[in-house]
């Protein structure tokens, strides 16, 4: 059986080969067309695949993507908007770029590829989670899960045996690591949901202890292995350019400027950050 798996309108497009349980060939786009974080539809990314495979498009069985619309216009959109009304009102205009871009997602991406190829909708975690375990040589392992947002999950944790997977918990949206990341991205100048890798390489640079303590504040590790974030710090769940909070400005001072130096104290809580990420995650990996 040859599946093919592209990512599309979003950042970072891609496309994967996978034939017979095999991964053969994957690819991010931007490697191809030489535009960092390329929202280009993966049509390179595929041609590359095919060719690495020695096959043509034809040959193709199955097409699958790793998002669910209907689930995030129910449980995201419509219950996280009943839950946080009126202050999430400030996400309409994100929901109306969702939408556009996702509820004819079967459609767009048979017209793209000028195609009636089946296509299969994936849980965006179960995607996660299989193109790991699925391919990977190991017959039992513990699986984790970790993003900004799936339809509406932000973390799932598994194990797999064989070539099943059994869910055991997952984490929902608000309550999310990847989220969290982001807002620091934004309090050091740099583009939320893009530079978390710049984030990471800055935090090094950092003494986590001088924020280490007002950080874990932020985050509330459960007696269940999991984590809920102190919401109040936040405002992404209500307007995603707003990012965080006046309550987390006053703990850790305003917001660096484009143009402005780089101040031990942005390091610093970059490094915070990455020390409580990194307790986080070490917490929900030692309960499975």
């Amino acid at each position: 059986m040859k599946i093919l798996g592209i990512n599309a309108f979003g950042h970072d497009t891609s496309a994967a080969l996978v034939i017979d349980g095999k991964l053969i060939a994957a690819v991010e786009e931007e490697r191809l067309n030489r535009e960092k974080s390329t929202r280009a539809f993966p049509h390179l990314s595929i041609e590359y695949c095919l060719k690495e495979a020695n096959i043509k498009f034809e040959d193709v069985d199955y097409i699958t993507y790793a998002y669910q619309p209907y689930l995030w216009l129910t449980h995201r959109f419509l219950y996280h908007q009943l839950r946080f009304f009126p202050k999430a009102l400030g996400e309409l205009k994100y929901v109306k770029r969702m939408i556009s871009k996702f509820m004819f997602l079967k459609s767009n991406i048979q017209k793209e590829l000028k195609t009636n190829k089946p296509i299969i909708l994936l849980k965006h975690h179960d995607a996660h989670m299989g193109s790991t375990f699925l391919v990977s040589p190991f017959q039992e392992a513990a699986i984790l899960t970790l993003d900004g947002l799936g339809e509406y999950e932000t973390s799932v944790q598994a194990v797999g045996k064989g070539t099943s997977i059994k869910r055991l918990d997952h984490i929902l949206f608000p309550n999310s690591l990847g989220s969290m990341y982001a807002c620091i991205s934004h309090f050091v100048g740099y583009t939320a949901e893009l530079d978390e890798g710049k984030v990471m390489g800055l935090a090094a640079y950092g003494d986590a202890s001088e924020y280490y303590n007002d950080f874990k504040k932020l985050v509330k590790l459960k007696k269940d292995g999991t984590f809920q974030l102190d919401l109040s710090y936040f405002e992404y769940h209500k307007k995603r350019d707003t990012w965080v909070s006046d309550k987390f400005y006053k703990v850790f001072g305003p917001r660096r400027a484009k143009n402005e130096e780089m101040a031990s104290r942005y390091i610093n809580v970059a490094a915070a950050a990455q020390k409580v990420l990194e307790d986080t995650v070490l917490h929900i990996s030692e309960s499975l």
